[in-house]
């Protein structure tokens, strides 16, 4: 019998172990739920467009049986997805969809498609920061709390 004694496996071993027999519970995040965000990017229209990744964070914990499975300050992250100028207007219309954000154990909830519409007028500089809007989780999720 062959030990099994590479520092990358015992690590694997033990990572492994460590996620299944620690302790905490496995609560689910149910698709749909919630997840409130802030926008912590400035949108400069001038040089952001579509493909342009967005920081968020989440803006209050999100709560399943009394265990917080996504903690207020989680990193977060979404994408511009359209830019427009809007000549009546003169300003531009950027539009903001959430894509993930981080659960206490570490994983990425996916988020829908939640657009969020920022209009800036032309040549004024770029948003503030602390822009709030709503995610919604995409799929069921095992979270270990």
């Amino acid at each position: 019998m062959r030990l099994i004694t590479s520092f990358p496996t015992l690590f694997f071993i033990w990572a492994t172990a460590s996620a299944f027999t620690g302790k905490g519970d496995w609560v689910v995040l149910r698709a749909g739920t919630k997840v409130p965000l802030v926008l912590q990017t400035a949108l400069d229209p001038k040089e952001v467009g579509e493909g342009y990744a967005v920081a968020l964070s989440v803006d209050g914990h999100v709560m399943v049986n009394q265990k917080v499975l996504v903690a207020h300050g989680a990193a977060a992250a979404g994408m511009v997805v359209e830019k427009q100028y809007l000549k009546k207007e003169k300003a531009f219309q950027l539009t903001v969809t959430a894509e993930w954000a981080q659960t206490v154990d570490g994983q990425r909830a996916s988020l829908t498609s939640v657009f969020y519409i920022f209009k800036i007028p032309c040549c004024d500089g770029s948003t503030s920061l602390n822009h709030t809007f709503d995610g919604e989780v995409m799929n069921d999720i095992k979270i270990k709390t």
